[in-house]
């Protein structure tokens, strides 16, 4: 018995780990606007430089 409930919670487990990363926000540079500013004024420092 103990085993089979071992088994269910890793299986469970397992199968939750892609919704997961799937919920993991990747940019999190993104998620100020403080850091969205810093990115715009550098790519305007370069544009402004060529």
């Amino acid at each position: 018995m103990n085993t089979k409930l071992v088994t269910t919670c890793l299986l469970a487990g397992a199968l939750m780990l892609p919704i997961a990363g799937y919920t993991a926000d990747g940019d999190s540079d993104r998620s100020s606007p403080k850091a969205f500013v810093k990115d715009s004024v550098i790519t305007t420092k370069i544009k402004a430089d060529q």
